[in-house]
């Protein structure tokens, strides 16, 4: 019996409301989250990416302009919620959930 996890086929349909990807190379980082986003826009849903610069650039190539994508700074949107070195929950349900909640009401569901 194979074992042997496609990791593409899983991000194509994931199954689970949270998945985790490690890695050391950022061109790996790149392939892998651009194909999980795309995916999903490809079954008509949204993507928000929280993304230091770098990283945003390096999965913007891979998404091309797509109204469907919004992007936030990771350092700008962690600090609208960490107090004293600790998220706030409230704060995080503000921004994060906030963001997610506005594209859920235009599309069936949101990949971040």
């Amino acid at each position: 019996m194979d074992t042997t996890l496609d990791w593409r086929e899983l991000l194509k349909h994931p199954g689970q409301d949270h998945l985790v990807q490690v890695y050391r190379d950022p061109a790996f980082l790149a392939e892998a989250v651009t194909h999980y986003l795309a995916a999903g826009l490809q079954l008509g849903q949204a993507a928000l990416v929280i993304a230091r610069p770098k990283n945003r650039r390096l999965f913007s190539r891979g998404l091309q302009a797509n109204l469907a994508v919004r992007m936030l700074d990771a350092e700008e949107t962690l600090a609208t919620f960490m107090v004293d070195g600790m998220p706030e929950w409230g704060a995080f349900q503000r921004v994060c959930g906030g963001a997610l909640q506005a594209m859920r009401r235009q599309y069936s569901a949101v990949r971040a």
